[in-house]
């Protein structure tokens, strides 16, 4: 029987049975102590006993909204459809799945590959009418048969969970075709035994939806979901339906300190915004658009605020439901997630959902929530990509967040970059490079998050910016740095055709190297006591990327000598780990002299990239086979924790909640004496 996460987190003397704290065919070491016994799972820091945090005044927060929309002149627009970008039709070849992009093989001169893995060529969206009728509209690649809306009011009181529904809305059409449209009357959610946040009563509310649109090329579904912010106008014994601007993504919590913290959201329409944190008087973002980020400064340290934003369009104003973020203490342990690898499975619904596999990423994200971790890190593979297509790269990214959005709302996630996270121009030879400029992954991605910007410069003139995909954060004396190993991606590195541009997969350029010597010695020089290294390639991996990866088979020289500088700075600097994705499965090295010739120490080699694409199995390479101390090829999330006198901590958690193992990281190996 194994020990589950609850558990564990109730109890600091359960301990894992053996069988729990090693998965089955590792060759984790009978950790030192009593034979037979596993190191304890370590539980989250027990929290102090405190008030509740104040409730934000939703009457003032209203009022700063709308007075800075008036401040700007702001006038409403109508709602419009999310139309994509034309695909072009001449002198592509037209590649409707990203796995067929490995079958290409064209006669004579090759011609651009028009590659979009999104179905919808018109995005779902929604409009509200007065008289309570809800209609859905959306467009569809190809011809396709009638799709199922689904509809419910939004469960406020349970921010962490996925939207729930109440009602089922088919489209009424006779034959198949490619606009879509849904209508259907949702006046009885506001009965009261469906009314689950008094909306009736307050007079305002959101609406959650989802589309399901079959596939026929691909035989499965397509999902879509969004929201709608609403405001109940009385008319008699009646009343009529308002729709309001919406917060349709966020909002999200970034870069928690002891004092302040960032906000980010986007809105369906133009908006001014307000922020209230608790009795505050509301942060104001003037400038009207979509997208928002809106600081928030002058706090105390290690404590719980409620906050609410609020966004205007000039008329009229909605208020998004409250979170909670806890500000950073200056006391006591670090703990965080680390995870990756949250690109489609193969599987029907939400496995595949917009790129990304939902059902994993919610389940993973949940546990880092419940173990009462301070922040959580994504190094890379949030999505599917490898698209020719910004607005797919863009829905995909999009997607991940809104994925993410429970969780995120509460708790600061930083993410990085994968080599799935690329926007390319390809030829129908296979031959591709990364988009230039602004419509390069690198520039979108850092359009979309809001991660530090304290990288390097790019590596040469009309490179990609490094700009929030390689940065170093401080959470305490524990320093956590990011990079970026699939900068500049190019499939064939060298290709004529690239006029010497592009970067190999998995390379670490010398920009960034040097970046990383200093920022390492930086943080020592400050006094960190514990350094993490997170990127989405492994140095080692132990399976399906031998091939590529930072190991290339161990056969190109210009790989190992990178690889081996590249330890070598690890080591040097003492750092404790190097996280990565890539192999979608966890295993755990540790790599040192024996095995990087000139090292000076060994650094843990952690992969784990566990959190829903499809799996891989154990084969690591003979060159380091024996360092290989831990393998599981079950979904997971990683768990590290760091307090003051003791070795740092690491536990590794399935998605059932199982203990995969955990150990404590020594120089000499887990369960060593420190």
């Amino acid at each position: 029987m194994r020990t589950l996460l609850l558990a564990a987190s109730l109890c600091a003397g359960c301990k894992p049975t053996p069988e729990s704290a090693t998965p089955s065919g590792t060759e984790t070491p009978t950790p030192a102590g009593d034979e037979g016994d596993a190191p304890e799972v370590v539980p989250p820091p027990a929290a102090e006993a405190e008030a509740e945090p104040v409730a934000p005044d939703v009457a003032g927060l209203r009022a700063a909204a709308l007075a800075a929309a008036g401040a700007a002149a702001l006038q409403p627009k109508p709602r419009k459809a999310g139309r994509r970008r034309a695909m072009p039709t001449k002198g592509v070849q037209r590649i409707a799945d990203w796995r067929a992009l490995r079958g290409l093989n064209p006669k004579g001169e090759p011609g651009m590959v028009d590659w979009a893995s999104m179905y919808f060529t018109v995005l779902p969206w929604v409009t509200l009418s007065p008289e309570g009728t809800m209609t859905m509209r959306w467009e569809t690649r190809t011809r396709s048969p009638a799709g199922s809306g689904y509809v419910g009011l939004r469960v406020e009181e349970d921010p962490f969970s996925p939207p729930r529904y109440r009602n089922q809305e088919l489209e009424t059409r006779l034959r198949d075709g490619r606009a879509h449209e849904i209508s259907g009357n949702i006046a009885g959610l506001f009965k009261p035994k469906y009314d689950v946040n008094g909306a009736r009563e307050r007079g305002y509310g959101e609406l959650s939806w989802q589309l399901e649109q079959f596939q026929p090329e691909a035989g499965t579904t397509v999902l879509a979901e969004g929201r709608a912010a609403f405001r109940l106008e009385p008319k008699g014994e009646s009343f009529e339906l308002v729709q309001l601007p919406t917060v349709v993504l966020g909002p999200f919590v970034h870069q928690v300190s002891a004092s302040r913290f960032i906000v980010s959201f986007e809105t369906d329409v133009a908006t001014t915004a307000a922020i209230a944190v608790a009795d505050r008087t509301p942060s104001v973002s003037k400038t009207p658009g979509r997208r928002h980020e809106i600081t928030v400064d002058g706090l105390e340290a290690g404590t719980a605020y409620a906050y609410q934003v609020a966004v205007s369009d000039g008329v009229e104003t909605s208020v998004a439901p409250p979170r909670t973020v806890r500000t950073r203490s200056n006391t006591g342990p670090v703990r965080i997630a680390i995870l990756s690898d949250s690109r489609s499975g193969v599987g029907p619904g939400r496995e595949a959902y917009g790129g990304v596999n939902a059902t994993v990423l919610t389940g993973l994200l949940a546990i880092a929530q419940r173990s009462d971790v301070e922040a959580i890190f994504f190094p890379g593979d949030l999505i599917d990509g490898y698209s020719t297509h910004v607005d797919d790269y863009v829905h995909e990214m999009r997607t991940w967040l809104r994925v993410a959005e429970p969780v995120g709302g509460s708790l600061p996630i930083y993410t990085g970059m994968g080599n799935h996270e690329a926007i390319v121009n390809m030829k129908a030879d296979g031959v591709s490079l990364s988009k230039p400029g602004k419509d390069s992954a690198e520039a979108r991605f850092a359009s979309l998050m809001v991660n530090p910007s304290n990288g390097p410069a790019p590596e040469v003139d009309g490179a990609p910016s490094y700009d929030e995909t390689v940065y170093s954060v401080d959470l305490g004396d524990v320093h956590l740095v990011m990079l970026n190993t699939n900068y500049w991606r190019t499939s064939h590195p060298g290709h004529p055709r690239n006029e010497g541009k592009g970067n190999r997969e998995g390379f670490v350029m010398d920009g960034q190297m040097k970046w990383l010597e200093d920022d390492l010695s930086a943080a020592r020089a400050a006094g960190a006591k514990q350094i993490v290294v997170m990127g989405h390639e492994p140095s080692f991996p132990v399976g399906g990327h031998i091939k590529d990866a930072m190991w290339w088979r161990g056969e190109i020289e210009a790989v190992n000598t990178m690889r081996e500088r590249f330890w070598s700075i690890l080591a040097e600097h003492e750092v404790l780990a190097y996280v990565s994705g890539d192999e979608h499965n966890y295993s755990r090295a540790l790599i040192g002299p024996e095995t990087v010739s000139g090292a000076k120490g060994s650094v843990y080699s952690v992969i784990s990239g566990g959190s829903g694409a499809p799996y891989y199995a154990k084969v690591p390479p003979k060159e380091y086979a024996g360092q290989v101390q831990a393998f599981s090829a079950q979904q997971h999330v990683t768990l590290w924790t760091f307090e003051e006198g003791k070795p740092p901590h690491l536990d590794v958690i399935g998605l059932s909640g199982d203990v995969i193992e955990s150990v404590e990281l020594t120089e000499a190996g887990p369960g060593a004496a420190p």
